[in-house]
């Protein structure tokens, strides 16, 4: 249960980054559209190796502009503040601390690379508070986006 709820955090919070990092300098460099997604989670902690997780969603220059997926954190009670913004051509890295219901919390650093219509984004992340096992706390993201034609 503890592990199902942890990965749907992490999930939430990777999913919303690729919006956060669409509102910074790099914007033109991604284009709206259809785009598929690609994930890898690593927990040095869990028994087993999670397996990759794929999905396909829609982006439009409205979702940049606003920020939509954001809006799904709130939802979810994940409240996140973002800080250390730094964007280049081609590049992007910021540092996101969220808090969930029922005192959980998670640290988290992205690294992401912005190639065409190829978006790949690394992410560590620690959790915090709660009842999680120590050995279960740091994981490390992939995530790949791949623009695959207009929406």
């Amino acid at each position: 249960m503890k592990f199902a709820a942890t990965t749907a955090l992490a999930l939430t919070i990777a999913f919303a980054a690729p919006a956060f990092a669409q509102k910074g300098p790099n914007i033109k460099e991604m284009r709206p559209g259809k785009y598929s997604y690609s994930m890898e989670m690593n927990n040095p902690g869990l028994p087993i190796k999670m397996p990759p997780m794929t999905f396909t969603q829609c982006v439009t220059a409205k979702d940049m502009d606003e920020g939509r997926a954001f809006q799904s954190q709130k939802d979810a009670g994940v409240d996140c503040k973002y800080s250390n913004v730094k964007a280049s051509p081609g590049s992007f890295t910021f540092t996101a601390s969220c808090k969930m219901q029922g005192g959980m919390g998670m640290d988290a650093d992205y690294d992401g690379k912005i190639a065409g219509d190829v978006v790949t984004m690394n992410v560590k992340q620690k959790m915090t508070g709660g009842q999680m096992p120590d050995n279960m706390r740091n994981s490390t993201m992939k995530m790949v986006m791949t623009r695959q034609g207009d929406c």
